[in-house]
This record gives structure tokens, sequence and C-alpha cells, in this order.
């Protein structure tokens, strides 16, 4: 008997009702949406990143005109995307609308427009091929991170230089030595994701030696953990799967590492905002992790005693140290992304990005993407010290969750396909 598409099981439509929608649309309009997209992810980019370098507003002020048609354009062509496509998932429009909605409704109580371009590209990167989003990403922001570093090195744009307990940080270009360097962190994963089992001792080598770079130059504790995990956890994996091969065996990751890796982020959110409410100087444990953690925890503790937790977010006035070298009196910062999240964007904004991205790596997982199961806990790791993770200008990762990457959650039943 011939399945009705519109009766579906666990709300997704059948595979091959999937198929026949999708076979009944022009390969070529379904072409110009996909290259639209990934050009106006470049375009939007670049007009992040500049906000993070020592490039002068004044060339900033000049490009308003621009940056506002660019989003205009930007909103059409998604808009016009998701009304072409017939191959949505009950679930896939829910989630959607979900992260669509929160983002918007955190705009209008926080009117910054990077959650208007954050919410039109995600849902825009629906179907795209993440691997094509990742070369398009590694194609610019190596050019334009190259670009920005020889235009300080030649002092053409001022080159930042801090100094911690004598030591020199250099900025070489970018805001801050450490925005510095998690942009060369995201370049390093997003390289990893696309070379995935490929990657050959030089290359994590390579890592490693990246690293020390970064440690020597910029001082940037959490991204060298980060890069310094990532060598031996992909060494680990490397080493681990020869021996699989040399058995006769097919290598499949732990099941508590599988547990570890697909709970990281949430686990990780939950822990800092933890430690940040419960912050108390006068407990020693606590004052030595706040120290370890350069002031983060009382800063987080700061925030939850001065601003009040909501579902979409308010104005948190927030002074950090970029693009000056001097001493800032007023200084507050939420380093963290899950809390800056919190009180920037709200509860609702958080817990729908967390779901988004815990799928994505549920379907990582059940892919047997065991590289990329790895990679996006790590990147929760970052980003539990660092405010990036919803920075268009440092990393295309939070288009990952409607992307392709491999088959759809939906479609992998219970277990891991690729053991």
């Amino acid at each position: 008997m011939k399945r009705n598409p519109k009766k579906t099981a666990g709300g997704a439509w059948p595979e091959k009702g999937l198929r026949q929608l999708a076979a009944e649309r022009n390969p070529y309009v379904d072409a110009f949406f996909e290259y639209a997209v990934l050009l106006l992810f470049a375009v939007t980019f670049l007009l992040a990143f500049r906000t993070n370098t020592a490039i002068p507003y004044t060339v900033l002020d000049q490009s308003i005109d621009l940056i506002r048609n660019m989003r205009i354009i930007v909103v059409l062509v998604v808009l016009a995307k998701v009304l072409w496509e017939k191959d949505w998932r009950l679930a896939e429009m829910l989630l959607g609308l979900l992260l669509f909605g929160a983002l918007l409704r955190s705009w209008q109580h926080v009117p910054r427009w990077r959650l208007v371009d954050m919410a039109a590209l995600i849902i825009g990167a629906h179907n795209i091929r993440f691997t094509k989003i990742l070369k398009v990403y590694l194609c610019v922001a190596v050019t334009a991170l190259l670009a920005v570093m020889v235009l300080a090195l030649t002092g053409v744009i001022e080159n930042l230089v801090f100094y911690r307990a004598g030591r020199a940080r250099i900025s070489f270009g970018m805001s801050y030595p450490t925005d510095f360097s998690a942009m060369v962190f995201f370049l390093i994963s997003s390289w990893i994701w696309l070379r995935e089992d490929r990657l050959t001792w030089w290359e994590i080598g390579g890592v490693a030696v990246l690293a020390a770079l970064l440690y020597i130059f910029c001082e940037a504790r959490n991204t060298v953990m980060c890069l310094v995990l990532l060598v031996i956890c992909l060494g680990a994996l490397k080493l681990r799967r020869r021996q699989a091969e040399r058995a006769g065996r097919t290598f499949r990751m732990s099941r508590w590492a599988r547990i570890v890796c697909t709970w990281a982020m949430p686990v990780l959110a939950l822990a800092i905002l933890a430690l940040s409410y419960g912050y108390n100087s006068e407990s020693g444990l606590m004052a030595f992790l706040n120290k370890l953690l350069s002031g983060r925890l009382a800063l987080g503790r700061q925030a939850f005693e001065t601003y009040a937790m909501s579902g979409f977010g308010q104005d948190v006035y927030m002074q950090g140290l970029g693009l000056t070298n001097g001493v800032v009196e007023d200084y507050f910062f939420l380093d963290s992304s899950y809390v800056n999240i919190l009180f920037c964007y709200g509860i609702v904004t958080l817990e729908a990005l967390m779901l988004n991205l815990f799928l994505a790596g549920l379907r990582e997982r059940k892919n047997g993407a065991w590289v990329h199961l790895g990679l996006l806990a790590v990147i929760a790791l970052q980003c539990m010290f660092e405010h990036h993770l919803m920075d268009i200008s440092m990393h295309p990762f939070m288009l990952l969750p409607f992307a392709a990457s491999g088959p759809s959650l939906w479609e992998l039943g219970e277990t891991e396909t690729r053991e």
C-alpha cells in the first residue's frame, strides 16, 4: 500500500515522501539559494569581523547603509528559500521556529542586529552542506585575518600590546589577544572538522606548534588549553583507530566518551552558571577558582546581583579591555558565553541555542562522526570561559543545527550508523 507522507511517525515525514517532494524542485533554483546564502554569510562575516579588529570605526561608519541593506537582503533571501523548500520536517520546523522566535524576541529587548543576522543565517543554512559553509568560512576568514595581521605588523593599524605580570601579550590587529587566539582556535577547529579521520600526524603536530606560539605571543591560556586537549584527543583517536584496524575491527568511541562529549555543552553551561551564582569570596576554594579563571566567577556573581534573569534578555552594560591598553576603571565583562547569553539575551534564547546545538551533537554521534562530536565538546569548553559562542565574526558553528551534516537525526534511529 502506498505510504501517505502526511501520516508521520514521530512527527517526521517519511524519507520517501521527502525525496519525492525534493525531486519536484528545480535544481537550478536550489543552487541559486545555496550560493546566495553562502555569499551572504561571507559578507556578513566580513562586516562583523571588522568590529573585532583595530581598523578605525570611521570605516564602519561609511558602511552603515551597506550593512542595513545587507540585512534586508539576507532576510528576504532566507524567507524565499524557506518558502521554496518542501522538505522541512515537522521537528525541524518546530525547532527552527523556537530558535528564530527566541532570537527575534531577544532583538526586540536588546536591539543588536547580530541577533537578526544569526537568526536568518541559521535558518538559511537549512540543507546546505556544513562542509561548504566551513570552506567558505576558511577562505574568507584566513584571508581577512592575515590581512589584519599584515596591517598591524606594518603599522597601518594599531597593534595593541597588553601586559600581564610583565609579559607582553600581542593582539596582531585584533581588539584583544584572546580574540586573536580564539579566531585561530576556530580556524583550526574548522580545518579539523573538514579533515576528520584523514588528519595526519603532521597536522596534529601543527596544532601543537600553533598552541605554543599562541601561549608565547598572546598568553591565551584558555585557548591554548583547548588546543592542547585537541592534540591529545586527536592523537588518542588516531592510535585507537589504528589498533582497531590491525585487529580487524571498526573503531568506535567508548560509551563514556560518547556520553561526555554529547552532554558537554549543557553540563559545562550549568557548571559555570552554578559556580557564578554560588560564588563566595570568603571561601578559599571559590577564591582560588576565581583567581584561576581571571575573576570570571566574581563578575558572574556581580551579574546575578545586579541584573534579573529574564526570558529574552536586557541591556547589560559591559566595559572590557578590547581596543584599549590603558586602565579601565569601570571594568565589567561577562566572558563566559553561557553567562553572557543568559543575562544579555535571556533564558529562553539560551535554552533554544543549547537545545539546537545539543541535537546537532547528537546527530554527529548517531552518524558515528567521532571527531566532530569531540570537537563540539572542546568548543563547548572554550565557550565556557570566552564569549564567542554567538559571535558570527568568529566562527560558523552556530549554523550547524540545520545545515546538512550526514544523515538527518530523524532518519537514523537509535543506534550509531558508523562505528
